[in-house]
Formats: C-alpha cells, structure tokens, sequence
C-alpha cells in the first residue's frame, strides 16, 4: 500500500453508514474500470455525478481496491487499497494538484461522503444487496478518470432482515493501560461545506483489521461522539463533519481498544473534547451543501442572464400529478455550450443542478427558466431538491 497523509488539520462527517456485507469486487485503473453509464445504473433512480478530471500524462494513475467484511456489532468494514495516491485533508475543497487528493463514497450510485481513512464503517442501510462503490478524488472533489472512466472500486454488501445494531449500549467499559495513549481534537471549517476534525493521537496503532478482537495495549481505533451521542468509529485520525445545526455542540473522541472498550489512566476515559460554535448561516450553508449527503461536487456555476430557449442545448420538462414528461434522461452537450432548463410543475419545488450549483424555484404559474454555461466536463444530475426526485442528467464533455 503506498498511501500517504499529509499531517494536517482535518475531518469528520457526523453521519453514520455502515452496512453487512457479503462478497467483494474490486476494480482498478487499468483493469476492469466503472463506466459511467454503469455508475448512472447502480441505484434504482439514484444518478449522483461529480465533475471528472482526465488524469495528466504525466502523472502516475492512482490504482484502488475495496473490501468488505462483516462487523461483530453492526454493519461491516470497509478497507481500502490506494496506490501511488497522496491523501491530502488539509487541502481538501481547494484547488486540484495532481496526484492527491481524497476518497468518495457512493453507495447505490449516490455519493453518499467523502472521508481520508483508509479504512470505514459503514452501517444503517436497508436490507438487501448494495452496491458500494469508492472514487478517487482530487483535491476539488472532481473524480480522477483514465479515458473519461472515474477511478473507482466496486463491492456488493447485502443487508440481511435483522439488519444489525447501532453502537455499543451499555455502561463504557474501560481498559486500563499503565502507558495509555494520549489525544488532541482540532476543528477547522471546510472550504466547501462542513467543517474537518483531526484527532492527533499519539501512543495508538490503528487496527481496524483487529475490530471486536481481543483488547491489545497499543492498539484500536476511535469512537466519535457529537453533542453526547456516539455516531461512528474512525479508523484514522480524520474524518469530515458535514452539516450541524446553529448553536454550540460538543465534539468528543474517545480512545477505544480492540474490544470496544475505552482506555483509561486511573481509572479516567481517554476522551478529548472540543466546543463547535455554529451559526445560523454556517448551519444554513452546511444544510443546504448536504442534502442527501452530496456535498463534494466540484464546480460552481452561474446563471446566464439569457432565455433558456435561446440556449445551445434546451431541455424541457415538466411534472404534473406526479408524472414527469422529460424527452432524453441524459442529455448530452459540448464543452463550452449554454444549456438552457425550462420545467414547469403543479407543485412548488426547487430544480438544482449538481455540480453547477445552480437553483430555480417553481411552481404552479411559476415554471424556471434557467440557462448556465457548461464549462466544466462531467455527468451532472438535476433533481427536485425538496423531493430528491430525480429529473434528468446533463453530460458535459
């Protein structure tokens, strides 16, 4: 494995996903790739694309692997391969370098975070089979591709009915360590969306191949708590927080053993706490960036002081008593094109375009008329964001 982490700041995302998993399916650069109409077919109507970055000639193609196994307490684990690779958090949402970056997680063709561990939990979906699929990132959360193709690793997880716990209930267990390990939070807000958390600990080897094993002095994870609440395990000093609410919440991370339980120093958790003072427009922006867990899309766009019709490339479309009448479900257009959006709809909704960024609201006599430039390549979804209906997806290219 020749990943590298560049000792920074930040990250952690206070969402937990976790899922069972049952067989496993990796792909690789240069081997059998994702296509992107494969990646558009993974969910039943979940079509979420970010922007695609052609990997220079230059640069050495980043190679990726995932598997998946079963969880003692809930869910399963993921584990992740990545080859000449540079995880860089403390870059995140900024401009592109090549060869670094971080990783995406789509579950069911829907980008659901972005994370810089090498290793996740990954919990709370719905029984049956999924299809998981991690993308390499650069730094502005464009996917890497070879060939117009994302670098991405596929596996299946297949959820049973019992579907599995959440956590670890119950009085904390301590472990007590003569030479326990020692740990500082710091939090810092994301360029994009969120804000990133990087636990520095010292005196602890991550073993997230030894989850629920025997507890071992000097080895284990993290368990990640928001506002007293325990919502997932990192396997890595960083993780993203993607949205809060306003106010003051209280950031904690306790150092875990193998076997779940905390370490201690007489008789004293190993926790380190910070205080996260939200404001109402920090909550505001990091709510609307999340929704549905999208937030990394790599482009910002503006609307174009012009008529739809007078557009390039024109798609109409409309909803009415829940039926929508749209001609092509994925419309393809030349770099550089205007695209104008006309849709009408009987019910008040806002149409968003991923990737641009770019909102209309509508509603009865009230349709959008919306035009921007295509001048980031990519496959990008428009949806009704409310609803998240899915409406159609523009291929820039």
């Amino acid at each position: 494995m020749d990943v590298r982490l560049r000792p920074a700041t930040a990250a952690l995302f206070a969402v937990v996903l976790l899922a069972a998993a049952c067989g496993d399916e990796a792909t690789e650069a240069g081997a059998e790739q994702a296509s992107p109409d494969a990646m558009a077919n993974m969910a039943s109507g979940g079509h979420d694309h970010g922007d695609v970055l052609e990997a220079p000639e230059d640069m050495a193609v980043p190679r990726i692997s995932v598997t998946a196994e079963p969880d003692a307490v809930s869910g399963h684990n993921l584990f992740i391969d990545v080859e000449d690779f540079i995880i860089a958090p403390e870059r995140a949402s900024t401009e592109a370098v090549d060869g670094e970056g971080h990783l995406h997680l789509y579950v069911d063709g829907e980008r659901i975070l972005r994370f810089y561990n090498t290793a996740l939990q990954l919990d709370g979906l719905e029984p049956g089979e999924h299809q998981i699929m991690v993308e390499v990132s650069a730094n502005n959360h464009a996917a890497y591709a070879v060939d117009g193709k994302p670098i991405t690793a596929l596996t299946t997880v297949t959820v049973d009915e019992a579907g599995g716990g959440h956590g670890h209930g119950g009085e904390t267990k301590l472990f007590e360590s003569a030479d326990a390990p020692a740990i500082e939070l710091s939090i810092t807000e994301d360029p994009k969306s969120g804000w990133n958390l990087f636990a520095d600990v010292t005196g602890l080897t991550f073993a997230p191949e030894k989850i629920g094993t025997e507890a071992v002095d000097g080895e284990g994870h993290l368990h990640l708590l928001v506002d007293g609440e325990k919502v997932t395990r990192l396997y890595g000093p960083w993780w993203h927080i993607e949205s809060l609410g306003a106010g003051m919440h209280e950031i904690a991370v306790e150092v875990s053993a193998n076997d779940h339980s905390t370490y201690a120093s007489n008789g004293e958790p190993v926790v380190a706490t910070v205080m996260l003072e939200v404001s109402e427009a920090m909550a505001a922006a990091s709510m609307g960036d999340a929704h549905d867990g999208h937030d990394d899309h790599g482009g910002m766009g503006e609307a174009l002081d012009m008529a739809a019709a007078d557009a390039d490339v024109v798609v109409d479309a409309s909803l009415a008593d829940g039926d929508l009448t749209v001609e092509n479900r994925r419309v393809e257009v030349e770099l550089g094109s205007t695209v104008g959006i006309t849709f009408e709809s009987d019910v008040e909704e806002r149409v968003h375009v991923h990737g641009y960024d770019l909102f209309g609201s509508v509603g009865p006599d009230a349709p959008v008329d919306l035009a921007f430039l295509a001048d980031s390549p990519g496959t990008f979804e428009v949806e009704l964001e409310d609803s998240g209906r899915f409406l159609f997806e523009i291929q820039v290219r």
